[in-house]
């Protein structure tokens, strides 16, 4: 029998959330790391964590070397990975977490930014299933992208395994942007709001 082809989860949970706090202070208030911030009792990363945990193989979460306890004990049930260059941007977390999936078997990396929980575990499992399909060498080589009907992508996004030696190369603030923008993109479209929809700062957090 074969086994179904797995999907490894990398959620980035190593950002400053600096605008956050900037306008939490602006407005006197006391708010937590944005990853922290309670939506319906739970943690912003512990949301998007669980929608990973749904669908995904395995789940790695990255984040930087002066993590809290409270944000690793919200990323419980994750292979957590400490990126010393954190502070550099974007693509340096992803890559460290990409160099951990080194020791994962896996078919694709599926990336979800943690400071955004309200994707659904539906359209994760829509792009995971469509990172899944295909013989070996068409999933090696794809990468999947959630679309709205009018066009908008957004996360999560799946990289076929080909593409992992890339990943564990990027750097600075663009993310994985350049990846996307050079490479053919199977584009799926799903009814979900959520894919664009990050926290950014307080006013982003339904009232408490």
């Amino acid at each position: 029998m074969t086994e179904r082809p797995r999907v490894v989860g990398l959620l980035v949970a190593a950002g400053r959330g600096r605008r956050f706090a900037a306008a939490s202070q602006a407005h006197g208030e006391a708010k937590p790391d944005k990853l922290l911030a309670p939506i319906d009792g739970r943690p912003v990363a512990r949301h998007a964590l669980e929608t990973l945990q749904a669908t995904c193989d395995a789940v790695i979460a990255v984040v930087r070397p002066d993590a809290c306890a409270a944000l690793r004990e919200a990323l419980a049930g994750a292979r957590i990975v400490v990126c010393a260059e954190a502070d550099l941007g974007m693509g340096h977390s992803l890559a460290s977490a990409a160099r951990a999936a080194g020791d994962e078997v896996h078919d694709a990396l599926l990336v979800l930014p943690a400071d955004m929980p309200w994707v659904e575990v539906a359209t994760v499992r829509t792009i995971a299933d469509a990172a899944r399909a295909g013989d070996a060498p068409a999933r090696a080589r794809r990468i999947v992208v959630p679309a709205l009907p009018d066009g908008r992508r957004g996360h999560p996004v799946a990289f076929g395994a080909m593409h992992r030696a890339a990943l564990e190369r990027l750097e600075g603030d663009r993310g994985a942007r350049g990846l996307l923008d050079t490479w053919p993109l199977e584009v799926v479209t799903v009814d979900d709001a959520g894919i664009l929809r990050d926290v950014d700062t307080p006013s982003d957090l339904p009232p408490s």
